[in-house]
């Protein structure tokens, strides 16, 4: 009777360290992913800023008054407000 019992705590005992090791792993991954994310972000981040300030320079006034005054560019005028029609 008493080695039935034990074997059933050892048996017990296994079913424990098992599930206790497989939480664990399962948490490491999540953590390496996580870390994997994190720096996939940033990079992202970065691509954005970087991508707003092309933007930025794109848009540039002083920019855009140097391509006016650009020979290829001088067939273009400002609209007046008969040229500019709305659609509603």
């Amino acid at each position: 009777m008493r080695t039935l019992s034990f074997f059933v705590c050892i048996f017990i005992t296994a079913l424990l360290v098992a599930f206790y090791t497989s939480r664990h792993n399962h948490l490491t991954g999540l953590r390496i992913q996580a870390r994997t994310l994190e720096k996939q972000v940033k990079m992202e981040e970065a691509t954005k800023k970087q991508l707003e300030l092309t933007i930025a320079q794109f848009m540039s006034p002083i920019r855009l008054e140097q391509v006016a005054r650009k020979a290829q560019y001088a067939y273009l005028q400002q609209p007046t407000c008969k040229d500019i029609v709305t659609i509603e």
